[in-house]
């Protein structure tokens, strides 16, 4: 762990994040000042929270401030206090006590919270985590899909596949674990980098494997690190594309390059737009497809934009995803700027499209040994202007749909996840008689045949049995 990486100066984390919490929170934890003052306030709100039996909360200061700081070296008192955390959702051997932090989050009211937000909606609906929507789609899957079903005859387990990390605490809320653990398996689909989060801590229980996708190398050794029946995989979101869907149909190149992100400062539009001004490219074509967020609308990038010159940038907003895969297509490159970032799906549509991209060096989350001389660059902030001169004069020769053929897309991580699956029951000496049903993104997991959908159905009114009386 690096005792001090690079700080940086206000000036500019302002250019990168403008004003915004997360420049105010980027600036803190880069400071040795801000980052004392951090962690001392989450030590001493951890302890409090000891004191008065507050087993969650005290885990959720902890986990989030070791989240955090991670890359710094953090105190022996809060490194003690990570590991009180971890020992309390294991459980204590040889006396009957299990998982504190998950039965003080049962207490809680943000316990009751996250399982009233589907209740409300009606228990059919709650089974599957989904909330309602006008006028749906038989084929729009909630956050909880089953994958396997349980068979009674033979008890061969069922397999859930539960999407986004928020979605964890809901579903520990909602589920009653000591009677679901007799019957399935859990696949987790993380939404972010960095898992430190509390919410991991929620599912270890001795019953229970859950299986947690894990692209990033330094989130896979620390779930691994966990043990308590978590397994981690080296897939993630991003890795369930539809190469039919993100196909590389000859079109001509409209775009030099294409940025598939929401309007968020995180994703840092401000330093693709400082180095494209830099190396000369302040006219050329460019595609930005986003979406609102937390405030931040198109009208924010485009006063971004004009600010460093650039004269020739196509918005997109919230548009459908096969105009999405239409303009990337019609692009030479794709970009991904973010510092903090999970299995971005954006990538992979760029890759199953046949374009290249280029991703920044300094990103944590997303698995970056996939961007390999056939589909694209790793770029520093210093780097970045060479790097879009380079892969924009050079994007004909770069092979990126043919190394995700081999390497990602939905087909190839069902295979993977599948094989995990049969391994974890043959080491508890299970059957594993059926395969776990096919799924992909659309961008969120559906179904990817009708018949299997149709098949599993009936499992969902099963779950309903589950769901918990209260919290």
């Amino acid at each position: 762990m690096n005792s001090d990486p690079k700080v940086v100066d206000l000036r500019s984390v302002l250019a990168e994040y403008g004003w915004s919490r997360y420049a105010l929170k980027e600036y803190a934890v880069a400071s040795t000042l801000g980052r004392n003052l951090f962690e001392k306030a989450a030590v001493s709100t951890a302890k409090i929270a000891g004191w008065y039996g507050d087993w969650f909360s005290r885990a959720r200061y902890v986990c989030r401030a070791v989240r955090l700081l991670e890359g710094f070296k953090i105190s022996s008192e809060l490194s003690y206090l990570h590991a009180c955390v971890i020992s309390d959702a294991k459980g204590y051997s040889g006396k009957n006590i299990e998982n504190r932090v998950r039965q003080s989050y049962l207490r809680s009211s943000m316990a009751r919270g996250r399982r009233n937000l589907y209740l409300r909606h009606g228990s059919a609906l709650a089974a599957a985590m989904k909330f309602p929507r006008e006028n749906d789609s038989d084929h729009r899957q909630g956050n909880l899909l089953v994958l396997k079903r349980f068979n009674a005859g033979t008890g061969e387990k069922g397999v859930l596949y539960l999407q986004y990390t928020e979605s964890i605490s809901s579903f520990v809320a909602l589920f009653d674990l000591d009677s679901l653990c007799n019957r399935y398996r859990i696949v987790v689909e993380p939404s972010s980098w960095g898992y430190q989060d509390d919410a991991f801590l929620l599912l270890i229980h001795p019953g229970l494997d859950v299986v947690i996708l894990a692209q990033d190398e330094l989130d896979f050794e620390y779930v691994r690190s966990l043990n308590g029946h978590l397994h981690p995989l080296r897939i993630g979101a991003g890795d369930w594309i539809d190469p039919y869907v993100f196909s590389a149909q000859a079109e001509h190149k409209e775009f030099d390059f294409v940025m598939v992100a929401s309007w968020s400062p995180v994703k840092r539009h401000s330093i693709f737009f400082s180095a494209l001004a830099e190396a000369g490219l302040a006219d050329a074509p460019i595609a930005l497809i986003g979406y609102p967020w937390e405030g931040r609308n198109q009208s924010h990038i485009e006063d971004l934009a004009r600010s460093y010159g650039l004269t020739n940038v196509a918005f997109h907003e919230c548009i459908p995803r096969e105009e999405v895969a239409r303009i990337i297509r019609r692009s030479r490159a794709g970009v991904m700027l973010t510092r903090r970032e999970g299995a971005n799906r954006g990538v992979y549509e760029c890759l199953f499209s046949g374009v290249p991209v280029v991703i920044s060096r300094e990103n944590r989350g997303f698995n970056k040994s996939h961007i390999t001389a056939e589909t694209g660059i790793l770029a520093s902030d210093n780097e970045l202007p060479s790097a879009l001169c380079r892969i924009r004069d050079e994007a004909h020769t770069f092979k990126p749909r043919e190394w995700a053929l081999l390497n990602t897309g939905y087909r190839n991580a069902w295979r993977i996840l599948n094989e995990k699956l049969r391994g974890l029951a043959i080491d508890n000496r299970e059957p594993y008689t059926k395969n776990i049903a096919l799924i992909k993104s659309a961008p969120f997991a559906v179904y990817d045949v009708y018949v299997e959908q149709v098949e599993l159905t009936p499992e969902y009114e099963i779950l309903k049995s589950f769901i918990r009386d209260s919290v």
